[in-house]
């Protein structure tokens, strides 16, 4: 007896296929992509030894409200006074030397458009902007 075996099955063309179909069933959704540049948070103090260090404030966003804190202090804003912030921010930036890097901090139950708006205001001012983890 004789057995046929049957050739092995050439997946190629379906991946290809699916490789093609995936990202136009995407755009025909509505689904936009966004890139938003940020920094990683350094692990080391890389400018030791320093008489006066770069500014770097740190813009806590919680529910209630926007923290700026400097080694000088820290100011608070409530609800969403991103323009407030904003020009707290530009008199800080005009007063003191910056490299233009700060530090944005977010709760785990703020909203992602919250965090955004944050940075945006942000940004004119310190336009090197470093996410860090959020605290509970």
């Amino acid at each position: 007896m004789r057995r046929h075996s049957t050739p092995p099955l050439d997946l190629v063309p379906v991946m290809g296929l699916a490789s093609l179909l995936i990202p136009l069933l995407l755009l025909g959704q509505g689904v936009s992509f966004a890139a938003i540049d940020v920094s990683a948070p350094a692990m080391c103090d890389c400018h030791g030894g320093e008489d006066h260090p770069d500014l770097v404030p740190t813009v806590l966003v919680t529910s209630g409200g926007l923290t700026v804190s400097t080694e000088d202090g820290e100011r608070s804003f409530e609800g969403s006074d991103l323009e407030g912030m904003g020009h707290y921010l530009a008199e800080l930036r005009a007063g003191h030397r910056s490299s233009g890097r700060m530090t944005l901090v977010a709760e785990a139950d703020v909203e992602y458009e919250r965090l955004i708006l944050a940075m945006d205001a942000s940004r004119p001012h310190f336009p090197e902007v470093v996410v860090a983890g959020g605290v509970q």
